[in-house]
């Protein structure tokens, strides 16, 4: 079911608006620019801000929340694989990431994951007219040249690859994953998994000829196929973040947590978004117990709670947490929005909407993205998404009594405080 929006807002503009505004603050601090420097001020805290202030304007509170975090990798992931008539190759095994996760409350008026989805980016500059896609044709069975054809080749068709981090000298494996469809027929791939995206740069400056509604953009994106024309009016960022948040088929795909030993996208996202390496995180389970997770496991001679090449959450105390943790906030504090919506506005209940926007917008640590450009060279983009009724349209939770409100919203508070203590 889509997003309920507030009649005529127009959310890709918006997106579109705060991503060109992300272009204009890397120019704006000077020197050559690379596609990092781009990607880095694009998925940022300042880029998170904006779209948290303007969501509440695009999407009806009393049926869903959309909200956005950055976060980034501990260690830039590679693919090791080999082309048709080449060599192995390791090239980087995206740019960026949008991931996003989706809570509704069951008959007990708890929230709990639903749906998760993931869509991988890979960016390349442009001043182009009409922008398009490479040329080169991964399907035609031949090698290509240069690390943006093997990269692209990777994109258009997901062969198996070894997932790895670290030096190219002294790489560490991370497992062996195949991401396509099982039953894809040869030369077709996997194309909600990963975008080819472009960014304007231009050698002149000034302003992009790329338009949205007479809008200018920065940043197009589009399927990774050869000789792709991509259409600013159709193929831009906002789009597809938009498409992507909504749960539109073909941008994305939808995901179940796995450990690594699953060589499938479940696998790879398990393992990237540091979940627990004990095991899924399965859509419907309650709140997340992190003090359980790997407690007798140790990474560089300190306990560890997640994967720790997976995904960082740096707390202000400098430790890793994964997607389980911010799971159990996005549930926990959906809990308390639920309840604070259904109960009478003059109920004292009513605190419980201030303890949830706290959480959903503070939640007690420091930046997740960090300074360096560096550290910042796989950053992740996550959406939280919060359904206030059932995509069925059932309305248990209008219907509970006192008691059993009390009881969710008690189990949401002590959720939130053995969280708190993990950090």
């Amino acid at each position: 079911m889509a997003l309920v929006k507030i009649a005529g807002m127009d959310s890709t503009s918006e997106f579109n608006s705060i991503f060109s505004a992300a272009h204009a603050r890397c120019i704006a601090a000077g020197g050559h620019k690379h596609e990092p420097h781009f990607v880095r001020h694009l998925i940022s805290e300042q880029t998170v801000e904006e779209l948290n202030n303007v969501c509440p304007a695009l999407y009806d509170s009393t049926k869903n929340k959309i909200s956005f975090r950055a976060a980034f990798l501990h260690q830039s992931p590679f693919a090791r694989f080999t082309p048709p008539g080449g060599s192995s190759s390791r090239r980087e095994l995206a740019d960026a990431m949008f991931v996003l996760y989706e809570t509704e409350p069951n008959a007990a008026g708890v929230h709990t994951v639903v749906r998760r989805s993931a869509c991988m980016l890979m960016f390349k500059a442009s001043d182009a007219p009409l922008p398009q896609s490479f040329a080169f044709d991964p399907a035609a069975n031949v090698p290509p040249v240069g690390t943006d054809e093997e990269q692209f080749f990777l994109f258009n068709q997901w062969p198996e690859f070894g997932l790895e981090t670290g030096r190219q000298k002294s790489p560490k494996k991370l497992g062996t994953f195949k991401v396509a469809s099982q039953g894809t027929p040869p030369n077709s791939a996997a194309h909600d998994v990963g975008q080819f995206a472009l960014v304007w740069q231009s050698p002149t400056g000034g302003n992009p000829t790329w338009t949205y509604s007479s809008q200018p953009v920065h940043w197009l994106a589009g399927a990774p196929v050869p000789n792709q024309v991509l259409t600013p009016q159709d193929a831009s960022l906002g789009t597809l973040l938009d498409s992507f948040v909504t749960g539109n088929s073909g941008v994305g795909r939808d995901f179940d947590p796995r450990p690594p030993n699953e060589q499938t996208w479940n696998g790879l996202m398990g393992t990237l978004l540091g979940y627990p390496m004990t095991g899924p995180v399965l859509a419907g389970a309650p709140f997340p117990i992190i003090s359980g997770h790997l407690a007798d496991k140790t990474w560089a001679g300190q306990l560890r709670d997640v994967n720790p090449a997976g995904l960082g959450f740096m707390t202000l105390s400098q430790r890793p947490l994964g997607m389980g943790w911010l799971e159990g906030v996005g549930t926990a504090s959906g809990t308390l929005l639920q309840h604070s919506r259904d109960v009478s506005v003059s109920h004292p209940w009513l605190y419980l909407n201030d303890w949830a926007e706290y959480w959903h917008h503070q939640a007690a640590f420091g930046p997740l993205a960090p300074d360096s450009d560096e550290a910042a060279s796989f950053p992740v983009l996550i959406a939280t998404v919060n359904r206030f009724h059932p995509r069925d349209e059932r309305q248990e939770s209008l219907r509970m009594t006192l008691s059993e409100r009390a009881k969710a919203c008690t189990g949401a508070l002590q959720s939130l405080a053995h969280l708190a203590g993990a950090l």
